[in-house]
């Protein structure tokens, strides 16, 4: 059961959200990616390039079109399998408001991007219920 407050309903994701992201170029293997998440304990990596929110990958992902398909991850490029039509916040969205559409989208984390979207931060479930909030 989440505690939800008045009080922390209006703070804004740029408050809970983690700024400093591991991302990786659509154009390195998924081999690399694997590496990169394994060392780093992740679960998915944002898809960046020079800055700029292109995709997102996650484990489910390399399982299910790399694994699944028998497909080999140190030639299989991070573009051919990233999930490319993502949901995003903004920093100054609030706390409610990013809980909502986490549990009417049924995800799990959101990339947070600038208006020139321009990745600057993730926000999680699990950030969301660190903070007392979070899809139920």
């Amino acid at each position: 059961m989440s505690y939800h407050s008045t009080s922390t309903a209006a703070f804004k994701i740029r408050d809970v959200m983690t700024r400093r992201v591991v991302t990786i170029s659509p154009e390195e293997t998924v081999e690399k990616a694997v590496k990169i998440m394994m060392k780093k304990d992740l679960e998915c990596l944002p898809v960046t390039k020079v800055k700029t929110l292109r995709g997102i990958i996650t484990f489910r992902d390399i399982v299910s079109k790399v694994m699944y398909e028998k497909r080999n991850a140190s030639k299989t490029k991070i573009r051919d399998i990233m999930s490319k039509r993502l949901i995003t916040c903004y920093p100054d969205m609030t706390v409610l408001e990013v809980a909502k559409l986490m549990k009417n989208k049924g995800l799990r984390r959101f990339p947070v991007v600038d208006r020139k979207k321009r990745l600057i931060g993730i926000v999680t479930s699990f950030d969301l219920a660190m903070f007392g909030w979070g899809p139920e």
